[in-house]
């Protein structure tokens, strides 16, 4: 009955409006209420088809919908609910912002590779607050950042991304690790050490080099300085960005000005540095012999039309995965060994009979290295560092797996749902690197574990060959030399983790550091 009162009224506004201008306004005056009452009547309409047609997920309260359970998104509890209650996929609304989280690997590789011209967007109302300094990561999506990116890979790969040059880089920059964290052991006695701060160095140092030929040493105050400014970037209540992200603008203005100034303030710290790096980088160049990224940048885009903002967001882009995201896998990893020390055990008798202690570790071993690459993705799927992929967007209303999917959606790939699931990871809690040998002992890759995300997708991380390059050879240099484990008096309490920003990271923790 509503439904035919609601058309009736339409077909009487349709049949009386004038065609004239003046007339109409005059009908409008005139009609007003009754003109008021069916745009809201149909507004109602719309939303409650489109409340329809979305995926299932929980009901919230009128105008902030679930945002009273926002801390359970921050921390990882509701991801895993979502899968458990609604499926492969699920919606849910947190104030104005309606979430869409994509709950198994097959239907995020769907829509982020198979459909990836409609799913590669990203959505403006987070990335405005927090990542609008990281170029390729966060910009439009369409022909332009095609070709950015493209130049990019391009550029890096110039530089040395997957050849044997930045594999020499790697293994000197573990050599420097181990005789770090043995000088530490040694002055730290029984106590033990962190392992934090020497592995940022090590990876500060490799990334350094490639963008503009730079190296530190251990009390470097530049050092300390990039150190600070990159883990900024990860580094702030979850909750907090989540309310930023999802409440009005004018309210978020007046309750978190203090914030909002702070996050906006971050980048240009960075920006400073950058910015200062190619300045010297264009007085003294040779134009045609690019000695790191930035001269291969400028050898391409030099001119007065470049565009220096882009410029320097495009080499801060890799900073902060560089020297905090990359570091957290291998330290992770080192944890679980020290913590399981079976699998500690294993992993030395491997290194022992596939390289032995005579030779450096290279990436033609890793075919090789069969139980170092299961214990690195169980790494990857465990401490599962990221409790979702980047959020994503579509330009335009799309479906996926049935379900309406809006245009102001913001879509998220559910890894801690994912990676936990026991009907995929039996005892999902437990580090267990064999659930990634096959019966003959090889690895196999699992379609599940995807820290990197799916396949080959446009909005793929720029750094991963480094990220997988420095993980793989900076393990096995470590465990091939060194032996860890927990103090006396500490227990493996660290290993619960917890959500700092963006990323989970261990509790404060003590190694003890032997050689082998």
């Amino acid at each position: 009955m509503a439904c035919s009162k609601l058309h009736s009224l339409g077909s009487w506004v349709l049949d009386n409006v004038p065609g004239n201008k003046e007339d109409a306004r005059q009908f409008a005056q005139k009609h007003k209420w009754e003109l008021l009452g069916l745009a809201s009547a149909g507004y109602l309409a719309y939303k409650v088809t489109q409340l329809y047609q979305l995926p299932p997920g929980p009901y919230g309260l009128p105008v902030i919908g679930y945002l009273l359970r926002a801390k359970g998104f921050s921390d990882g509890s509701e991801q895993q609910k979502l899968k458990q209650k609604y499926g492969e996929i699920a919606s849910v609304q947190l104030g104005s912002d309606l979430q869409i989280w994509l709950n198994s690997s097959k239907i995020i590789k769907e829509a982020f590779v198979s459909r990836a011209e409609e799913f590669s967007f990203r959505p403006a109302v987070c990335f405005n607050f927090f990542f609008q300094f990281l170029d390729v990561f966060s910009s439009h999506y369409d022909e332009e950042w095609k070709k950015s990116k493209k130049f990019l890979m391009s550029a890096l790969k110039n530089m040395g991304f997957g050849s044997s040059s930045l594999e020499i880089k790697v293994l000197s920059e573990a050599d420097a690790l181990i005789s770090c964290l043995e000088k530490r052991q040694k002055e730290a006695g029984s106590e033990g050490i962190c392992l934090q701060e020497p592995l940022r160095w090590i990876a500060a140092n490799l990334i350094s080099q490639i963008l503009y030929s730079g190296h530190y040493d251990e009390d470097s105050p530049e050092l300390k300085e990039i150190m600070t400014m990159s883990v900024d970037v990860f580094n702030f209540d979850l909750t907090k960005m989540l309310l930023l992200d999802v409440l009005p603008r004018w309210l978020t203005n007046l309750i978190f000005r203090s914030d909002i100034k702070e996050l906006s303030a971050r980048p240009l710290r960075m920006r400073k540095f950058f910015r200062k790096k190619i300045d010297e980088h264009e007085a003294s160049r040779s134009a045609g012999e690019p000695r790191d990224f930035i001269d291969a940048y400028l050898d391409e885009k030099a001119g007065p039309d470049l565009d220096y903002t882009k410029f320097v967001d495009n080499c801060f882009i890799f900073f902060p995965d560089s020297l905090d995201t990359l570091p957290l896998a291998i330290e992770w990893l080192v944890l679980y060994l020290a913590r399981y020390g079976n699998a500690q055990a294993m992993l030395h008798k491997e290194l022992d009979d596939i390289i032995g202690r005579s030779r450096e570790p290279l990436m033609k071993d890793k075919a090789s290295l069969n139980y170092l690459e299961a214990c690195v993705t169980e790494t990857y799927r465990l401490a599962n560092i990221f409790p979702s992929l980047p959020p994503h967007a579509v330009e335009r209303d799309t479906r996926l797996a049935g379900y309406a999917i809006p245009r102001e959606a913001t879509i998220h790939g559910n890894t801690t749902a994912i990676h936990l699931d026991p009907n995929i990871f039996p005892d999902p809690s437990q580090f267990r690197p064999e659930r990634h040998l096959d019966a003959a002992g090889k690895f196999k890759p699992c379609e599940h574990v995807i820290p990197f995300g799916v396949g080959e997708w446009p909005r793929s991380c720029v750094g991963q060959v480094l990220s997988k390059m420095e993980v793989f050879l900076v393990a096995a240099k470590l465990f091939q030399n060194l032996q860890f484990s927990f103090p006396l008096d500490q227990d493996d309490s660290c290993l619960e983790g917890i959500l700092n920003g963006l990323q989970r990271r261990p509790k404060d923790y003590k190694l003890i550091v032997k050689k082998r």
